[in-house]
């Protein structure tokens, strides 16, 4: 099954992060080698338009030079088209920053 994931990506105040890059990164898929990641680079709006197969993916956020790893996600039959990425991250988990690492 593939999903699409459509939005706009904030800050927590609710302002679009313009020109931002998220990166996927692929974890466990029958669809594409795991390891492989894919970038989005935003524009002035900060919209996002992209599609995932089933299986679990790794979401970072570039910030001064440096990735940061936002969530892990989970994309199933169960899934639902189209979500946003807080849709996704809502459901699977995140990632907290000083502790590195994430939960669900």
């Amino acid at each position: 099954m593939t999903i699409q994931v459509t939005g706009v990506l904030r800050n927590p105040i609710g302002q679009p992060l313009i020109n931002a890059v998220i990166r996927i990164t692929a974890l466990e898929t029958k669809a594409v080698l795991a390891m492989i990641s894919s970038k989005i680079e935003l524009d002035v709006t900060a919209a996002y338009d992209f599609s995932l197969e089933n299986g679990k993916y790794q979401v970072e956020f570039l910030q001064t030079d440096q990735y940061h790893k936002i969530a892990y996600i989970d994309v199933n039959d169960t899934s639902i088209s189209p979500s946003t990425l807080e849709d996704l991250i809502s459901l699977d988990g995140y990632c907290t920053v000083e502790a590195k690492e994430c939960a669900s």
